[in-house]
Parts: structure tokens; C-alpha cells; sequence
């Protein structure tokens, strides 16, 4: 029997056969190399607030369309988009303070990251000097110019012009007619600032976008401000007018304006709105002889406690206008002129006082007019004319030496819960056509209407007209004298109809006016 031969690796071998099978169980891994570079142009950047956008582009050996894009802090500006190998950036159009960021390209994971550092600075403002400061200078605050000219013509959009205290005239270089850029604010930087001229026919500023004026005094313009579009703000602005026909404040198109404390003491008309302007008005006063406001078109007037005297509110078209809390008083001719078309008027609380002894106070032409919680006293007939439709609720009408209202051919007429007293005569009717509501039975009037017989008439009346035995006015559930053509003791009337007798009683429903056969449901 052949022995078997057993064989044995030499020692130098054994030891690398078992390294070897030491290092298979768990595969291969290559070691980690250098990080991939990734970089972004420009790497930084300073802008001024509202200034053009920039694209910010990432290269480098990682740059791919999944690199994602982020701002810190968020509000430092908008970017165009989230992922790409680019990505642009837009400043916000203001800063209070200069703001500082970070623009961040990463890759998916954020592995690998680069950022651009950004500044965003506050535009800078323009400084002008009629006393101290020259057109040569660079503008700022340490070398104001003289002109508000010359700081127009550098100011950029959203930018603020301040200027010091005094007379911006034709003594000091100006020339007028000036148009302020789209974004520009104007301000005073103390009072005392007055804009000036005495040459005829010359036009103050006019806003060609968005825009501020605040705390200046303008004198002498044929028109102050103007406006066709954009938005625009005035805070303590005083116009005074002396040309004839001066406008105050002429707005156009689809400008809208936002007033605050502002006076118009002007000569020819305060406010001109056409088109689709609009005028929003908080405290201050008009105080024109001619016109306050004239409305057209469709544009749109809101005033709010705001004092007004002198000349009359004209409201033409498809205008609107809304008083709210309005005081106006010692107006000379037609308070409120609400003209055919289709005007609307609202009247929200207030107090009307000694305007013309001879007009009305709200003049209706055929428009459409909401009063209530207003106090009118002392005043001519608080409203008249003929046609529309007029709807008065709480509201007080005393003191007037004439009719305290009159209603006119065609006039669609409401009154509740409304106070009619002391007035020569109280309420008139020439036309009942048009519907004239004092209260119904499902709807009483809850109006107190007596004693209107004062000092400069003592036989007035609290109803009365001629309006016909065609047309049945409707007064029930309200308050007159007491014991008088039929009334209780509490000045109350049953539901019954009476009927005109045509004949005078002093302080009773009718006087010898009223024609024979006139109805009225009580």
C-alpha cells in the first residue's frame, strides 16, 4: 500500500493568504477624496434698496441643476426661484437700515455649499436749502442743494427729498411746473417750509407714479397738486390760493390720495376729481368761497371729520361722496349739490350749521342720498330739489328759517326716527309722485315733527304742500303736537286717512297751501 503524501504550504505563504482572506468579508471602499469645489459669481454684492435685479450664478465640479438655492435672512430681497445652477435676486424696494445676507447654493444634502455675501444699503436722501444750500453741492445733508429742481432731478425712486425750512420761490431759484417721479416722497424737515409763486398760471407739482408730500405750505399756485395715476399720500399740507381760478388739488384718471390733517384755504376750487380719482380725507378743512370739491365722472370722495365752510361740494355723474362726521358750516350758497345722473351721497352723523338762509342744504337732482345720525341747524332747507331718492334716518333738523324739508317732483322720499322741530316750516311736499314714506303700518316712521313755527315765521306748519288728492302719503307712527286736527294728547294718530281741508290752522298739519282732496295715511 502506496503511504499518502500530505502537503504543506511553506510558511512565507500562509501568513498573506490569510490577510488577504482577513479583508474580503466586508468588500473594498475607496478612501474619502478632497471635497468638490462649488463657488458662485459674483461671490458678493452691495446694492441700494430698489435697485434692478442680478442673477447669481454656481460652477464648479458639483454645480447641476439640483443645487438649491436659500437667503438668510428670507426678507433680504425675493429670489426668482429654489433650484438651478442659477438663481436671481431682487432687493427689497426700502430698508429702514442697511441689512446684510447670505446667498447659499447647496447641493442635495448640503454636502457642499457656497455663499455670496450681500448688503443691501437704504436709498439716501436728498437734502435742499433755500438759505444755506447750493446747486453745486452733492446733495446730502452735509451740502444740501438750494432747489427742490435740482433735488428732483437726482432723486432715485423711493427716495426722500428733506427739505430745511424756508421759501422755495423765484427768489431762491425755482422755477415751478415740476413733476415728481414715481416713488418720491417730499417732506419738511421742520415747519417753515412754504412753496411760493406770483406768476400767473403756474402749476405746483404733479406726481407721475406713487408719491408723499408732507408738512409743506404752498402759496399763490393756479394748481397745487396733480395727479392722473399711481397713489399718493399728503400729511399737514396747507394750500392758500390767490390766482381766480386756483385749484388746490386737481386728481385725474385713476390717481388715488390719501389725505391727513391737510387745509385748503383756496379761492377758486379746493378739490377737482374726474374719471376715476379718489380722495380719502381725514381731519383738516376746506374752506373755498367758490367750490370745495367738485366731483365727476366716477370718481369717489371720503371725508372724515373734516371741517368744511365757504363754497359748495358739486357732484356730478356717477360721482360718490361720503361725510363722516363732517362739520360744516357758514356756506353761502347750496351746501351739497347732488346733480342729475346718478350721484350718491352719504351723510354718516355730523353737524350742519348756519349755512345759506335761502338754498338747501343738500341740493338733489335726480342722484340717490343716505343721511344718518346728522344734526342740521340753522341751515336752509336741509334737502330739496326734485327727483331721486333720498332716505333720512336719526337724524335732527332744527332752526331752519325756511322749509326744513322740501320735497321736490319725482323725489322718492324715506324718513325715520328723525327729529323735525322749530323750523319755519317743516316738511313740504309740491310732488308726492315719487313715494313719500313717514312711516308705515308695518313700518312706523318713529319721527317727531312739531312746533316748527319759529321766530321768523309764526305760522309755520309741520306738513303741508299740494300735492294732490292722486297720491296718499304715508305718515304713520309718529309724533306731532298734541291735541291738534285730530292727534291725542301724546301727539299720536290712530290709522285712519285724512284728507286736506284746505283751509290754514296755525302749528297743525296743513296751512291754506295744501290743496283740497291731499291725502296722508296716519
Amino acid at each position: 500500500m502506496t503511504p499518502v503524501r500530505r502537503f504543506r504550504l511553506p510558511s512565507f505563504l500562509s501568513l498573506p493568504l490569510v490577510l488577504v482572506l482577513w479583508a474580503c468579508p466586508g468588500g473594498a471602499t475607496n478612501p474619502p477624496g478632497p471635497p468638490a469645489d462649488l463657488s458662485i459669481n459674483p461671490a458678493g454684492k452691495t446694492f441700494t434698496a430698489g435697485d434692478a435685479p442680478v442673477i447669481f450664478t454656481a460652477t464648479g465640479s458639483q454645480s447641476s441643476p439640483a443645487l438649491t438655492w436659500t437667503l438668510d435672512p428670507p426678507t433680504a430681497g425675493t429670489l426668482s426661484a429654489t433650484t438651478g445652477l442659477s438663481v436671481q435676486f431682487t432687493p427689497p424696494a426700502t430698508v429702514a437700515a442697511a441689512v446684510t445676507a447670505k446667498l447659499t447654493a447647496a447641493t442635495t444634502g448640503g454636502a457642499v455649499k457656497a455663499t455670496a455675501n450681500l448688503t443691501i444699503n437704504p436709498v439716501p436722501s436728498v437734502y435742499a436749502d433755500p438759505v444755506a444750500g447750493s446747486d453745486a453741492n452733492d446733495g446730502s445733508q452735509a451740502k444740501p442743494f438750494k432747489t427742490l429742481k435740482q433735488a428732483l432731478s437726482v432723486v432715485k425712486a423711493n427716495g426722500t427729498i428733506i427739505l430745511m425750512a424756508g421759501t422755495y420761490d423765484g427768489a431762491s431759484g425755482e422755477t415751478w411746473n415740476y413733476k415728481v417721479p414715481d416713488k418720491v416722497t417730499i417732506k419738511a424737515n421742520s415747519s417753515g417750509v412754504i412753496f411760493a409763486t406770483t406768476t400767473a398760471n403756474t402749476e405746483g407739482l404733479t406726481f407721475l407714479g406713487d408719491g408723499a408730500l408732507r408738512f409743506a405750505t404752498m402759496n399763490g399756485f393756479s394748481q397745487a397738486l396733480t395727479a392722473d395715476k399711481g397713489a399718493q399720500t399728503l400729511v399737514g399740507v396747507t394750500i392758500h390760493g390767490t390766482a381766480g381760478n386756483q385749484r388746490g388739488l386737481a386728481w385725474n384718471g385713476a390717481a388715488a390720495a390719501t389725505l391727513t390733517d391737510c387745509v385748503f384755504n383756496t379761492t377758486g376750487v379746493a378739490m377737482w376729481l374726474t374719471a376715476t380719482a379718489s380722495v380719502n380725507m381725514t381731519g383738516g378743512s376746506l374752506a373755498d368761497p367758490s367750490d370745495n370739491v367738485i366731483a365727476q365722472n366716477q370718481s369717489q370722495l371720503s371725508l372724515k371729520t373734516v371741517d368744511v365752510s365757504g363754497g359748495i361740494m358739486d357732484l356730478n355723474q356717477s360721482s360718490y361722496a361720503s361725510l363722516d362726521h363732517v362739520t360744516m358750516h357758514d356756506v353761502g350758497s347750496y351746501a351739497i349739490y347732488v346733480r342729475s345722473g346718478s350721484p350718491f351721497l352719504s351723510i354718516n352723523g355730523g353737524s350742519f350749521v348756519n349755512s345759506s338762509h335761502q338754498a338747501n342744504v343738500v341740493d338733489n337732482e335726480g342722484g340717490s342720498v343716505v343721511i344718518d345720525g346728522a344734526s342740521f341747524n340753522n341751515d336752509g332747507t336741509v334737502v330739496g330739489g326734485t327727483g331721486g331718492n333720498v332716505v333720512i334716518r336719526n337724524t335732527s333738523i332744527t332752526g331752519a328759517p325756511s322749509y326744513g324739508l322740501y320735497i321736490g317732483s319725482g323725489m322718492s322720499f324715506k324718513m325715520r326716527n328723525t327729529y323735525v322741530a322749530g323750523n319755519a316750516y317743516g316738511i313740504t311736499i309740491s310732488d308726492a309722485s315719487g313715494g313719500v314714506d313717514l312711516g308705515t303700518a308695518s313700518d312706523p316712521g318713529g319721527n317727531t315733527i312739531l312746533d316748527n313755527r319759529n321766530y321768523s315765521n309764526s305760522s309755520g306748519y309741520n306738513l303741508g304742500g299740494s300735492w294732490g288728492s292722486t297720491n296718499i302719503v304715508q305718515a304713520v307712527g309718529n309724533t306731532w303736537n298734541a291735541n291738534l286736527q285730530g292727534s291725542d294728547g301724546a301727539g299720536h294718530y290712530g290709522s285712519q286717512l285724512l284728507v286736506c281741508p284746505g283751509s290754514y290752522v296755525t302749528l297743525t298739519l296743513y296751512n291754506s297751501e295744501c290743496s283740497a282732496g291731499a291725502q296722508v295715511q296716519y
